[in-house]
């Protein structure tokens, strides 16, 4: 695991960021808008630190990285829409490149019956540059 000093940041990898998503699935009150939990402030931060505990990491962080994927997932969102505009059609499958996306992307959609919209994901990649890659084409 990485290590951090008080002025940096942790340095997250694939495997942590996997398990982070992995936790943060075994506590629906940190995401599952439709739960009365959900508003619980004090069950939120309980779940929090027991995360934190699990992985090893400080609970800043750990929110601080939650908050990250889900700009991200809400980043890609917005991608995938945008080229099904551009394609004229919903009936188009647009896949997302981030590696993250499925995982994210099936708490918040099952918590989410508002959105109707499903979207097939490519989980075959092991880096982020695709992301950088696909954000400059």
């Amino acid at each position: 695991m990485s290590k951090m000093t008080s002025n940096e940041k942790w340095k997250w990898d694939n495997d942590e960021t996997m398990s982070l998503i992995q936790q943060y699935e075994r506590f629906p009150e940190l995401w599952n808008v439709s739960l009365i939990q959900y508003r619980n402030k004090e069950k939120k931060p309980s779940a929090i630190k027991e995360i934190a505990k699990t992985l090893n990491i400080p609970e800043s962080e750990i929110t601080r990285k939650w908050h990250n994927l889900r700009c991200q997932m809400n980043s890609e969102t917005k991608k995938i829409k945008k080229k099904k505009s551009v394609l004229g059609t919903d009936d188009v499958t647009v896949k997302s490149m981030w590696e993250f996306y499925d995982a994210v992307h099936l708490m918040i959609r099952g918590c989410n019956t508002t959105q109707g919209n499903t979207t097939s994901v490519n989980m075959n990649v092991s880096s982020s540059a695709n992301l950088v890659n696909d954000a400059i084409t």
